[in-house]
């Protein structure tokens, strides 16, 4: 497999020139020993100046002649500390820009926990603040701006190095910890000389690197560490035999693993079993996450359930539940014997799901929500905890069946919930309402430290799309009432086709209120003159699915199922809803609104305008690649095998065509083709030929 730790080797390749003597308009100065964040810093702002101003730009060691007529000092120099900036007092991430004269300096709060994470890390281990305080800079006071990963995403524009005396900026990222799940990962199957879905895995560690890079570049990280995800999924195996009283009792009265899960990975627990409480806590301080190393570091006990809904039936964690007829109402929870637990299907009977593996059907029986009795467990859990560890927190999940806020229970100070919503697609204004009611529920139930956590990234396949308006509309809202933390699953790195979604949803997770509308500003505005026929051309993604309701939704994903009769529009298959999102005259009307674009370039000249033209020329090919994903489907569902085989050869040669833009990762989207909507995409290695 690749090593996905390319930021991390190039920071180390770094040198720094210590020549001495001819003149130059800009040096960038390092302190005598530079660390690892101060040289990537420097090398970014090198980069960023010679492409705006022109001028050749040096880096050099603080002992070095200096000469001159602006100099820029990065990191933890002497200058600095003359300047009374105690960089030892900075908090993680926390930046400065300050300008003195013809000279500028870029601090921060930088710390390496582990000499093996790299930028972008979101586990805790790395802050940044220099380089933040770099990018800082570029963004304010040089025009720079990073659409999509790669050179043509770039918008450097041409301009001499501004003078930046009396000026002094502070500031630290909003949120503690910004993320996508994925975000480094060269994909599915993938060896040293075969990626499935790349005709040359050359150009895919490529889109790999040029991806981490722009990720860091948007300040993606964290400055804490914690401790969460599904914290179950091995217990089976370890404590199945000795304590079944730990998990889940079924109907049938039987606690362990349900059929189609032979190894109790999606088990979830008896979370009012005292037992539970006591072995979670006690393993807890058998490692290392109980002991707080730093600030970055907080005492977390993580208590997130295993990826299915809450399924115990027994009586002291049914006494937990609010009184709630929907329990009668469904035969799960009821006594009556009729429901047999499967993992296919466990959404659809306990959770109202609108993604993952039933691709939104409708659900099958009244769910009741089992939001109290969870939330009693983390507190709980909590109480146990900090009998021995005074500041322990819980890290917990409101989620699937226990995903609304408890009727009746306080959450304790100290509860970190991860609020996942249902929301999947078609992300409507009845979804954003129940995101913004629920959220305000466990805020008003006692939750002040609360982490977003939302699945709807998953949807869309390499469809051209963008739903970011509505993203950003509850994410301000989130933001002001008590996120202090965004995980999006999952990073789906359809750079072309999705290009205004993608910029919109990250450049929001540095800065929570920006809202549609002026990251949208920011996006056309890349395109001078034709700021307003990129506008249209967005406009038109955000047409995709609207109209949509969850029951018409649910209606055509039951007509567009695979062979083995599964429904269309989960994650999983979504590419099977082509047809019902799309027809030709979409593409015409959306190839359109890019020729135009084209023609008002056209009437200009000018190196800013060439590369604005190449970059209506990189969204075409994400449009070009939607379409005819779109009539291979269409070819799929008309039954006509020759046809279909002509459209996926079409498909795939086009990708391997464009794969060297950066348009696409091509292996998750292969993946999901080949497993969600069996298309014939080769998954492993072929065998070599004797």
């Amino acid at each position: 497999m690749y090593k996905p730790s390319v930021v991390k080797w190039a920071l180390c390749a770094v040198g720094v020139g210590l020549g001495v003597g001819t003149a130059v308009a800009l040096e960038i100065v390092l302190p005598e020993k530079p660390g690892r964040i101060e040289r990537y810093a420097a090398e970014e702002l090198k980069y960023h100046l010679e492409k705006a101003t022109g001028d050749t730009v040096v880096l050099v060691s603080e002992s070095a002649s200096k000469s001159a007529s602006n100099r820029l000092f990065v990191g933890r120099t002497a200058a600095v500390a003359r300047l009374g900036i105690d960089v030892a007092t900075l908090k993680d991430e926390e930046r400065i820009v300050k300008g003195v004269g013809s000279d500028v300096y870029f601090v921060g709060g930088d710390r390496i926990s582990d000499a093996n994470a790299d930028l972008g890390d979101w586990n805790g281990q790395i802050a940044c603040g220099t380089l933040y305080a770099v990018y800082d800079f570029l963004e304010k006071d040089m025009g720079v701006k990073w659409l999509w990963p790669g050179e043509t995403g770039e918008v450097v524009p041409r301009r001499p190095m501004p003078n930046l005396a009396g000026v002094e900026r502070r500031g630290r990222e909003p949120l503690e910890r910004r993320h996508y799940f994925g975000w480094k990962k060269l994909g599915f199957y993938a060896t040293d000389d075969f990626v499935p879905g790349w005709a040359n895995p050359t150009n895919a560690v490529r889109e790999r690197d040029i991806r981490i890079k722009w990720l860091v570049r948007h300040r993606l990280g964290s400055r804490r560490v914690f401790n969460g995800e599904h914290a179950f999924s091995k217990w089976w195996g370890k404590y199945g035999k000795e304590h079944p009283e730990y998990f889940s009792q079924l109907p049938d009265g039987v606690r362990g693993p349900f059929e189609g899960d032979p190894d109790g990975n999606f088990i979830t627990m008896c979370v009012s079993q005292p037992a539970l409480w006591r072995q979670i806590v006690a393993d807890w301080r058998n490692s290392p996450r109980s002991k707080s190393v730093g600030s970055h570091y907080i005492a977390c006990v993580n208590c997130c359930e295993n990826d299915s809904p809450g399924m115990c039936t027994c009586a002291a964690c049914r006494a937990w539940d609010p009184n709630d007829p929907k329990f009668a109402q469904n035969d799960y929870w009821n006594g009556s014997g009729k429901v047999k637990m499967k993992f296919r299907g466990r959404n659809r009977i306990l959770a109202e799901a609108q993604w993952g593996e039933d691709g939104g059907t409708k659900t099958l029986y009244s769910t009741p929500q089992l939001s109290d009795r969870y939330a009693k467990f983390y507190n709980a859990v909590l109480a146990e905890a900090r009998k021995f560890v005074p500041e322990a927190v819980v890290y917990g999940y409101a989620y699937s069946n226990y995903r609304t806020p408890p009727k009746e229970t306080k959450v304790s100070d100290g509860v970190i919930i991860s609020y996942v919503p249902r929301t999947y697609f078609p992300y409507t204004e009845v979804e954003s309402r129940s995101i913004r009611s629920e959220w305000m529920g466990w805020h008003a139930a006692g939750a002040r430290q609360m982490h977003y956590r939302p699945n709807f990234l998953h949807s869309g396949a390499n469809l051209p799309y963008d739903m970011a308006r509505r993203i950003l509309d509850d994410f301000a809202c989130l933001y002001t009432n008590g996120m202090t933390s965004i995980g999006y699953d999952s990073l789906r790195p359809i750079w072309s086709a999705q290009a205004m979604n993608n910029y919109a949803v990250t450049r929001a997770m540095r800065e929570p209120l920006i809202g549609y509308e002026r990251a949208l500003d920011e996006f056309a505005s890349a395109f001078h003159p034709a700021e307003k026929e990129i506008k249209d051309y967005c406009a038109h993604l955000e047409s995709v699915g609207r109209g949509l309701t969850t029951q018409k939704w649910q209606k055509l994903a039951e007509e567009n199922c695979d062979s083995r009769g599964n429904v269309g529009g989960s994650f999983k298959n979504f590419v099977l809803m082509a047809t019902a999102l799309y027809d030709e005259d979409w593409f015409t009307k959306a190839e359109a609104l890019l020729d135009r674009a084209a023609a008002k370039l056209a009437t200009q000249r000018g190196v800013e305008t060439e590369e604005a033209v190449r970059r209506v020329d990189f969204l075409r090919k994400g449009l070009a690649d939607g379409r005819l994903t779109y009539r291979a489907r269409v070819a799929q569902k008309s039954g006509d095998k020759a046809a279909f085989t002509a459209a996926f050869k079409t498909l795939v040669d086009y990708r391997a065509s464009v794969e060297a833009d950066g348009i696409c990762g091509f292996n998750g989207v292969a993946f999901r083709e080949a497993t969600g909507a069996e298309w014939p995409h080769r998954m492993k290695k072929p065998k070599s030929k004797k």
